[in-house]
């Protein structure tokens, strides 16, 4: 997952959640990923806290922040392993 601020603003206290749902709801029906047993999240966002829970269906970023940046923008990254239930394509 990459977060990119373009704007002439820093951003403070950012969250995300990022559902693996056919829509990216929390109500939406499941797409079949799970984050994976050892989930080795990461995140290069500055104050960010990755929370991943093996053999979950979701994944949060929360706390993180983004400098002002115009139009170059400033970015950073979450990663985190998963695995799949089904056989194909998965879009997340």
């Amino acid at each position: 997952l990459t977060l990119l601020n373009t704007g002439a603003l820093a951003l403070t206290n950012l969250s995300v959640t990022d559902f693996f749902t056919t829509d990216g709801t929390a109500g939406g029906t499941l797409n079949g990923m799970l984050v994976a047993a050892t989930p080795a999240a990461t995140t290069t966002c500055p104050g960010g806290v990755v929370t991943a829970t093996p053999n979950g269906t979701q994944f949060r970023l929360s706390g993180a922040q983004l400098a002002a940046s115009g139009n170059a923008g400033d970015t950073c990254t979450v990663s985190v392993d998963v695995t799949t239930t089904v056989v194909g394509t998965i879009q997340n």
